[in-house]
């Protein structure tokens, strides 16, 4: 089972991620364009949407909810 305090941590780890890696994603914005980050931001949001009420333990919790959302 996947506790309070382990969905708390991976919430935690995601705002983590997302502040770490918001400079490369714009980056990747200027170099690219805005439209290619902005699908596969979408691309990610959906998997993660679609795939995490199937998560039985905390790293599968962590791919979809902490990376891909």
């Amino acid at each position: 089972a996947i506790h309070y305090a382990d969905v708390s941590f991976v919430m935690g780890v995601t705002q983590l991620l997302y502040g770490i890696t918001q400079p490369l994603w714009g980056a990747l914005a200027l170099k690219r364009s805005n439209t290619l980050v902005l699908c596969i931001g979408t691309v990610l949001f959906l998997a993660g949407l679609i795939f995490t009420p199937f998560c039985r333990s905390v790293l599968t919790l962590f791919l979809t909810f902490g990376i891909a959302l």
